[in-house]
């Protein structure tokens, strides 16, 4: 099954995406409880889901050696 395509923004162009899925390119700059604070070209406020089913976790997305570059 295919991921849905979802446009990558930052805080400039969260407005025009209201009821839209959408990634967030930034910086966490703080975590409290089940929010967070991201640096993505302005703040945004974000209200974290952990147990939702079908989110990606952490390590999926973290750089995997490619080899021995020798």
């Amino acid at each position: 099954m295919a991921a849905e395509a979802t446009p990558r923004i930052n805080a400039r162009y969260l407005e025009s995406f209201t009821n839209s899925t959408v990634r967030i390119l930034g910086r966490v700059t703080g975590l409290r409880g089940e929010s967070a604070t991201i640096d993505a070209n302005g703040s945004v406020q974000v209200h974290l889901n952990r147990g939702f089913p079908g989110l990606s976790t952490e390590d999926e997305h973290k750089e995997k050696p490619i080899g021995n570059r020798d």
